[in-house]
């Protein structure tokens, strides 16, 4: 017999199995070669994984929905509120066109024809028009954001 194997059977045989204080006892078999029974492990360590850990947190969609729509409410809300507070501090501190700006242009009319036409026209009554808007994301004391206000001032108004 191996001289390795016959210590270890003999340190079997004084009530001790050899094994790690962290591994997990299974039961006991019978082992011939000593002749008595002996602790089992399963041979797994707990916590032993050289990876990482091996548990996952798995949310059930009802949490999960719940939680990215409160992430995301927060995160528009944050967004909003530090968007007031940059148009509030750029007003204290105004210069021109900053924040607020005053665009004009013409008032075009869009006037269709029978023949399936459309013809354009000038306002007679009213040839200008001005609109105030902010330099902003979001609408701020009344006022449209100007990204949203300067492509659409040209459009003719359709009648």
């Amino acid at each position: 017999m191996a001289p390795g194997l016959q210590a270890r059977i003999l340190h079997a045989r004084r009530g001790g199995a050899e094994r790690a204080a962290d591994q997990i006892l299974e039961g006991s078999r019978y082992d011939r070669a000593i002749g008595t029974r002996v602790p089992v492990t399963t041979g797994k360590v707990v916590g032993s994984n050289p990876i990482g850990s091996t548990k996952i947190d798995v949310f059930s969609p009802r949490k999960l929905f719940k939680r990215i729509l409160i992430d995301t409410a927060t995160a528009f809300a944050v967004l909003y509120v530090s968007d007031y507070v940059s148009v509030r501090i750029r007003a204290m501190h105004a210069k021109a066109a900053d924040p607020f700006e005053s665009i004009k242009s013409l008032r075009v009319l869009t006037i269709p024809e029978k023949n399936g036409k459309t013809e354009y026209e000038v306002d007679a009554q009213n040839p200008e028009q001005s609109v105030t808007c902010v330099h902003s994301l979001f609408p701020h004391d009344g006022y449209s954001p100007c990204w949203h206000v300067k492509p659409r001032i040209n459009r003719p108004i359709p009648m």
